[in-house]
């Protein structure tokens, strides 16, 4: 079929117009991509963290997401955040052992606030268990403001040693690898500060052959129960290796 020129140049100028960046049809979804929106699919009633995602987004596309996945995206970024708190904390800790060297010291004590500050204290949807909300401590707001906590009091060497990210040798994993005999994990499952994906972590981190992984009902030590069962898992579990 032939091709109409005059046709061809008019589809040509409106392609082009709508190509044209600033006021061009297509040219709104590369706008978008820019961060150049204002919003309009935010629902009224959507929540304070809800439209904050959606203002930080790259996309306006954003608010369309389902709930799972901004929260999702909500997690993410505080835990990212309070990575970079530990390594501020850090590069501060390192920073003042210089400038108390300079004059003769050796260490100092600081206090770290709201260290129980893991999400999965009050949202039970995350790393799922049989858990009660709240930490070891109780409700972590109390506990937060409280003088008792890890890591709450530190000197600048214990922080280093023990808490820091980037300086702590303190990490499982390394430690594990290096771990060869037959090993048995029991993980409590209504724990409030061990979760089922630590275990599962530890588990996997482990340089055993010869490893098991079993979940067992009661709290951290089994302080509400099942100490009996977890003698008995342990006692079959050793006798089979005899």
């Amino acid at each position: 079929m032939a091709i109409d020129p005059a046709l061809a140049e008019k589809l040509d100028g409106a392609l082009e117009a709508d190509l044209e960046p600033t006021a061009g049809r297509l040219g709104k979804p590369r706008r978008y991509l820019q961060g150049e929106h204002d919003m309009p699919y935010m629902p009224r009633g959507a929540k304070g963290e809800y439209r904050h995602l959606g203002e930080r987004a790259i996309t306006n596309w954003m608010p369309l997401l389902s709930d799972t996945f901004s929260k999702g995206l909500f997690v993410d970024g505080y835990r990212a955040a309070q990575a970079e708190r530990n390594h501020r904390i850090t590069a501060w800790a390192l920073a003042e052992l210089d400038r108390l060297a300079a004059g003769g010291a050796w260490d100092r004590m600081f206090c770290v606030p709201r260290t129980w500050a893991d999400l999965r204290f009050a949202d039970l949807s995350l790393d799922p268990s049989d858990r009660r909300p709240g930490c070891y401590g109780g409700d972590p707001r109390t506990v937060n403001y409280s003088p008792f906590g890890l890591a709450h009091v530190c000197s600048l060497r214990s922080w280093l040693a023990m808490w820091s990210l980037a300086e702590s040798e303190c990490g499982g994993a390394p430690h594990l690898r290096r771990i060869g005999v037959p090993a048995l994990v029991v993980q409590s499952t209504a724990d409030r500060g061990v979760y089922p994906s630590d275990a599962r972590e530890i588990h996997a981190s482990l340089g055993s052959v010869d490893k098991s992984l079993e979940f067992l009902p009661g709290e951290h030590y089994f302080e509400d129960g099942g100490r009996d069962e977890v003698a008995d898992l342990i006692a079959a579990w050793v006798a089979d290796r005899g």
